[in-house]
């Protein structure tokens, strides 16, 4: 939870481009390899992906090579307002959507690469965090790498959230 992570890990500000919203905007956020070290030790860097989970269900995955080459920060809140939300286009129309209890960003301001993937890896209201081996948690989906490269995009970025290992300890 926020006050274990607050106790664990020293919060910093992060300032994005924002994929959703396409501006630039600040958080309160923690190094998101930081939280990872906290949880669990430096071994993490040796695992092959991280699992978020997000409040609604939703469970992408993210490569931990990403996690290691891109600077990415669990935000916890808005410097700009004081309710952590964003606005989202969908269907056309502008929605307000709750980013709570936790938000994964990328230091994307001097990344052109991180910027023109868009949305991809920006899950929200994250609740949980875990470290898998996607052969072990998807038996029988053909490997990441090549469905990831054979997938559209569209797919790729339909939906946001979360990992395995609990966030509320």
């Amino acid at each position: 939870n926020l006050a274990w992570l607050r106790s664990a890990v020293p919060i910093r500000v992060a300032r994005v481009v924002d994929p959703y919203e396409e501006e630039e905007v600040e958080f309160e956020a923690f190094a998101f390899d930081a939280v990872l070290d906290a949880v669990y030790g430096h071994g993490w860097r040796d695992e092959e992906e991280v699992l978020f989970r997000c409040r609604d269900g939703y469970q992408p995955t993210i490569p931990v090579a990403r996690i290691v080459a891109h600077p990415a920060r669990l935000a916890f809140a808005r410097r700009d307002r004081s309710d952590f939300t964003l606005l989202k286009r969908e269907s056309g129309a502008l929605k307000q959507i709750e980013l709570a209890p936790f938000y994964l960003v990328w230091e994307n301001l001097d990344d052109a690469t991180l910027r023109a993937e868009g949305d991809y890896g920006w899950p929200y209201q994250l609740v949980a965090v875990d470290l898998i081996r996607a052969r072990d948690h998807f038996p029988k989906m053909a490997p990441l790498d090549r469905a990831r490269a054979e997938r559209p995009r569209a797919d790729r970025t339909a939906s946001r959230c979360g990992l395995a290992t609990p966030l509320d300890r």
